[in-house]
C-alpha cells in the first residue's frame, strides 16, 4: 500500500484553530515560511506572545516527570485560545470565537511599525500591531479566562526566524515549519485510550501540518528524507509533546490524557533516545522543507531516504 497524504492542516494564528483540508485534491502552497498563512500571526500581551500553555501541567500524571512536558521557556498561558478560529476567505482573515462577533482582517495585514516580541525564551522577532479593533476583540475573548490587553501581531516581512535543524525558514513555529504524523500512529493510541475506558483523542490535539495514510505506527518516525508533490521535506528531531495534547480543543478542558498514556511507551527512552531527551515524550515528526511547491490531499509520498 503506499503511502499518500489524507489531510493537510494550517493556522493563521499560532496556538489558535486552524483549517483542516481532507478532500481529494485540496492543495496548499510552500512558502518560504511553510505553509501559505500558518502561523503568519501571533497573540501577545505586552511583548510576549501568548499560547495555550506556559510550561507544565497542573495535575500529577504517576510516572510523569516535567521534563517529558515538552520544551519549557516563557509565555503567558491562555487554554482558551484553541477556541478562537481564523480562516481564510479570498483576500480576508476572518477570525471567530464563542459569543463573539467576527473580526475580518485583510490576509496580509495592516502596515505599521516594526516591534520586537518574544516567542520562547529570548528569541526576539520582528511583528507589526494590527490595529485596535483587533486588540479589542481578542482582550474582550481571552480576558474572559485572564484578564490581560491582548494585541494580534503579524511577523513582519523583513523577519527571517530559521528553523532549530537550520535549513528552513519559519513563521512563528515552535521550532519547525512542517510536523508530521499518520493516522495509523493516533489510531494505535487511541485503541489504547479504549482500552483503558478514556474516549478517543482528535488530531487536531497534536496540531499536525500533514497527516499521512498507509503508514504503519509511528513509521514516519523514520522518514529521513522524502517528496510531496513538487516539494521535498528533511526529516529533523522527533516531536516532544506538551500538554496541549490533553486539551479538547473545542472546549478548552483539560485532562491527563494522552500524555497519560503516551508515557507508557513513547519516552524518549522507549525510543532509544538518551540525555536530556529520555524521559520526554515524542508523537510525530519535525520536517524542514528544501524548497517550494504545491502539495495536494492524495498526492504520494516519495520516501527518499530513511534512518
Amino acid at each position: 500500500m503506499s503511502i499518500t497524504v489524507s489531510a493537510l492542516f494550517y493556522s493563521p494564528i499560532k496556538s489558535a484553530g486552524g483549517a483542516r483540508l481532507s478532500a481529494q485534491g485540496q492543495g496548499v502552497e510552500v512558502t518560504p515560511r511553510g505553509f501559505k498563512h500558518d502561523r503568519q500571526y501571533v497573540v501577545v500581551e505586552g511583548d510576549m506572545f501568548v499560547a495555550q500553555r506556559r510550561d507544565s501541567l497542573p495535575l500529577p500524571l504517576p510516572g510523569l516527570v516535567k521534563d517529558a512536558l515538552g520544551p519549557s521557556g516563557l509565555g503567558i498561558e491562555v487554554r482558551r485560545l484553541c477556541q478562537v478560529t481564523p480562516r481564510v476567505s479570498g483576500k480576508e482573515l476572518i477570525v471567530s470565537a464563542p459569543d463573539m462577533a467576527l473580526l475580518r482582517l485583510p490576509i496580509d495585514g495592516f502596515p505599521g511599525k516594526e516591534e520586537t516580541i518574544t516567542v520562547w525564551q529570548d528569541r526576539k522577532l520582528k511583528a507589526v500591531d494590527q490595529g485596535k479593533e483587533a486588540s479589542l476583540w481578542f482582550t474582550k475573548f481571552l480576558s474572559r479566562e485572564r484578564p490581560g490587553y491582548y494585541r494580534l501581531m503579524r511577523m513582519a516581512d523583513t523577519c527571517r526566524w530559521q528553523s532549530k535543524g537550520g535549513s528552513a525558514l519559519q513563521g512563528f513555529h515552535d521550532g519547525f515549519p512542517f510536523m508530521m504524523i499518520s493516522d495509523a500512529s493516533l489510531g494505535n493510541l487511541n485503541d489504547l485510550l479504549l482500552g483503558k475506558g478514556s474516549l478517543c483523542v482528535e488530531a487536531n490535539r497534536f496540531r499536525p501540518n500533514i497527516w499521512l495514510r498507509g503508514c504503519e505506527p509511528h513509521q514516519e518516525d523514520h522518514f529521513s528524507l522524502i517528496r510531496i508533490g513538487e516539494v521535498v521535506f528533511e526529516g529533523k528531531k522527533l516531536c516532544d509533546r506538551c500538554v496541549v495534547t490533553c486539551t479538547e480543543q473545542h472546549t478548552a478542558l483539560r485532562g491527563k490524557e494522552p500524555l497519560a498514556t503516551l508515557v507508557a511507551y513513547r519516552l524518549g527512552k522507549h525510543l532509544g533516545i538518551e540525555g536530556d531527551a529520555e524521559n520526554k515524550v515524542f508523537f510525530g515528526r519535525n520536517f524542514d522543507h528544501q524548497n517550494t511547491g504545491i502539495i495536494r490531499v492524495g498526492d504520494e509520498v516519495e520516501v527518499l531516504r530513511l534512518d
